[in-house]
């Protein structure tokens, strides 16, 4: 365990800060485009710019490290960062972190290639499909049930892996939320008209959260100032505003391609 520790201590990170303040919350995360990436030795996407704009109401500043995500995660479960944005809730998680009020809310969606029948009326219907997303990701509801039916997605690197597997039919549907699908179809296939039939009925709805970990010495008070700071943003306008200057987060709870 120390050698484990030890190893992610002396990773090689970007880390970036925002504002000049002497309250400064040490968050990690990884790329997840549209919603967080690092471009322009500056932390950019909508999660980046909702996460800060909460945070500045409470006075407190951000500084962000970009990790690949599995030791983005780790590192906020040990409390060598106080935490790590955005992600959906798990009860493994949950042991860990303690979640914030939602930050943003989806309607994830089975998507399938074109030989495939996307509908589906039980999560049993699913079963049959070869499901894959991405790694690190979690599915609440339809995930642990795969898992419990020992179905678990088959999970590949990155997006561009996993759509070029369905593309390509190595695997059959893919677990996705809208806003996320419609960037990445725009992203890797920008010339191509890419068939794929998207089920009617989507999954309940899930939220993805800031998580503060356990061990952090302030996690409360960090969590506290964070959920005030989010609902003062909503409540003024900002965080509409916010959403509005990303235009791929206007199909959300939608899936239009």
């Amino acid at each position: 365990m120390r050698l484990i520790i030890a190893f992610l201590l002396s990773a090689t990170f970007v880390s970036f800060s925002v504002w000049s303040n002497d309250q400064t919350v040490r968050l990690t995360v990884g790329n997840w485009r549209p919603f967080i990436e690092q471009k322009d030795q500056t932390a950019q996407g909508i999660a980046i710019s909702v996460v800060e704009a909460a945070f500045k109401e409470a006075n407190y500043s951000v500084e962000w490290g970009f990790f690949p995500w599995g030791r983005a995660y780790a590192l906020g479960k040990i409390g060598t960062w106080d935490g790590s944005a955005v992600w959906y809730h798990s009860e493994n998680r949950a042991n860990d972190f303690l979640y914030s009020d939602p930050v943003f809310t989806f309607q994830e969606a089975l998507v399938c290639h074109q030989d495939v029948q996307a509908e589906w009326q039980t999560f049993e219907d699913i079963l049959t499909h070869r499901i894959g997303t991405v790694m690190f990701s979690e599915h609440p509801y339809i995930g642990d049930y795969l898992k419990n039916a020992n179905k678990s997605p088959i999970r590949f690197p990155t997006y561009q892996t996993l759509y070029n597997s369905l593309i390509s039919k190595r695997i059959d549907c893919i677990l996705i939320n809208p806003v996320a699908h419609t960037y990445f179809l725009d992203e890797i296939f920008p010339s191509q008209k890419i068939t794929l039939n998207i089920a009617s009925k989507a999954f309940p709805l899930a939220h993805t959260s800031l998580i503060i970990s356990k061990n952090a010495e302030n996690a409360e008070e960090l969590i506290k100032s964070f959920n005030k700071g989010l609902q003062k943003i909503r409540n003024s306008g900002l965080y509409a505003e916010i959403i509005n200057r990303f235009p791929y987060f206007v199909a959300e709870n939608t899936l239009s391609k």
